[in-house]
């Protein structure tokens, strides 16, 4: 509701899709993330599509709500460094940002951790990610949390990442502290690793050809259509939900 009621001229800026930063995350990923299944939901107002988010529906629970357990541990860890680092204390703040994958003109929401200082109105070269993990294992950041790191920070354009590196009992020392660039971020995955298993550049041209068919299949539909489009584990598929009937597609990238 925040992005509809911000009296943005949003039909007359010529946005195809309104979203969550969530929901492009989903799908950016997928190529790398192949039995990571996902459902967003889509309806179209004012010619526009907006997505709506739907849990993960993969029916595995988190151990976050599990007091006690290492994962909670990791979670009140990053916490904690959030309310250490962030300029004015523990909250982050949210953002709407105005951006393009390919020819698909966006309008997305987005969380953001902290900022460099406080602007007015705020201004995008500020904003950091935070994120914490553990010293031992810092190659597995590398070769499996970076790829996360950067399409969050890419699609609502954070430019820079603050690392806190951690040890067994999550206590960081003056050397536990890494900043990096995002741009910097796939190229030090192939520093720690032979093969590469994403680029920018596949990640991209799979969004913009599934973005550019989703605009394709929802085009010519009467405002307030319904969508959900489904990956299972094997493709994407578009079911539409209209007075009583139900209708698919499937997706076939190009890339």
């Amino acid at each position: 509701n925040c992005i509809i009621t911000s009296h943005l001229p949003i039909v007359e800026s010529g946005y195809h899709i309104i979203s969550f930063r969530h929901n492009l995350l989903k799908m950016m990923r997928t190529p790398c993330s192949l039995t990571d299944r996902w459902s967003v939901a889509v309806e179209k107002q004012v010619g526009i599509l907006h997505l709506g988010i739907i849990p993960d529906d993969d029916g595995q629970s988190s151990a976050s709500s599990t007091p006690g357990s290492y994962q909670h541990h990791c979670e009140y860890w990053g916490l904690a460094f959030e309310r250490a680092v962030a300029v004015g204390g523990s909250r982050p703040f949210c953002t709407v940002v105005s951006t393009s994958i390919g020819n698909t003109k966006l309008l997305l929401g987005a969380e953001v951790d902290c900022a460099t200082h406080l602007t007015d109105p705020p201004r995008l070269d500020t904003y950091v990610e935070l994120k914490t993990h553990s010293k031992r294992a810092f190659d597995s950041f590398v070769r499996y949390k970076a790829l996360a790191v950067w399409t969050q920070c890419f699609l609502a354009g954070i430019p820079k990442v603050i690392v806190a590196l951690r040890d067994d009992n999550g206590l960081v020392d003056k050397d536990g502290i890494k900043t990096f660039s995002v741009p910097q971020l796939p190229g030090l995955v192939n520093s720690r690793q032979q093969q590469v298993p994403w680029t920018p550049d596949q990640l991209l041209t799979w969004l913009d050809d599934l973005l550019m068919w989703l605009r394709k299949e929802t085009e010519g539909a009467p405002d307030r259509t319904h969508w959900k489009l489904v990956y299972n584990g094997h493709f994407v598929s578009l079911h539409r939900y209209d007075s009583g009937t139900s209708t698919s597609s499937s997706f076939s990238s190009s890339s």
